[in-house]
């Protein structure tokens, strides 16, 4: 039997209740977006550095205390004294504090005794202040230090992302126009769905 030398179909389109369903659910995501408002992003700075080098003097049976203001990252210093000192200690203001009333309760992050020279490598972090003792009360001479540290840490920003809510705001207005379109537009059409006709035309060698 040979075959008909051209086809003829429909592409089908949605009814107008498919419409508005999809039109409502475009809304509804949109309206999301919108309500949800801009997203937060947290960026990270390039790294900054602070430095210092000084010389200090600790009185014979006398502690000296030294504050410093660090931000989360790593501190990197090391001291040199004429001659030996009791102990060389670092806390947190907290814990120094409590050093200040009952040395034994405090938690130190660094704790040495009888030392002369010393390297330390921190890693801060909470931002605050951080208390470098010095302690010679050991001694009755005094103490000649030469000290130095270098900082380093990093920054962040916060910056609103205003993507989601314009997303938002263009799925509203189509959704808004497709469900306005069911129906305005599609208010006399019948309710089964009537597509536009295509025709194809088949080679002769079909029929052949």
């Amino acid at each position: 039997m040979p075959l008909p030398q051209t086809l003829r179909f429909r592409m089908e389109f949605g009814d107008r209740r498919f419409i508005i369903v999809v039109g409502v659910i475009i809304l509804l995501i949109g309206l999301a977006l919108i309500w949800l408002g801009p997203t937060a992003e947290t960026k990270s700075l390039p790294e900054k550095t602070a430095s210092l080098q000084r010389d200090y003097v600790v009185e014979g049976n006398r502690f000296l205390v030294k504050s410093f203001e660090f931000n989360p990252g790593v501190v990197e210093g090391k001291f040199t004294a004429n001659k030996p000192l009791e102990g060389f200690y670092i806390l947190d203001e907290e814990n120094y504090q409590i050093w200040r009333s009952s040395e034994k309760d405090a938690k130190f992050i660094l704790e040495t005794e009888n030392v002369e020279e010393y390297a330390f490598n921190l890693t801060i972090t909470k931002a605050g202040t951080y208390r470098f003792i010095f302690d010679n009360r050991d001694h009755e001479s005094e103490r000649e230090i030469s000290f130095q540290y270098t900082a380093r840490w990093r920054e962040t920003s916060t910056e609103q992302n205003w993507i989601p809510v314009y997303t938002g705001v263009a799925l509203l207005m189509v959704g808004g126009g497709l469900v306005a379109f069911a129906i305005i537009k599609l208010r006399s059409k019948p309710i089964a769905p009537v597509g536009r006709l295509y025709v194809v035309r088949l080679p002769d060698y079909f029929n052949g």
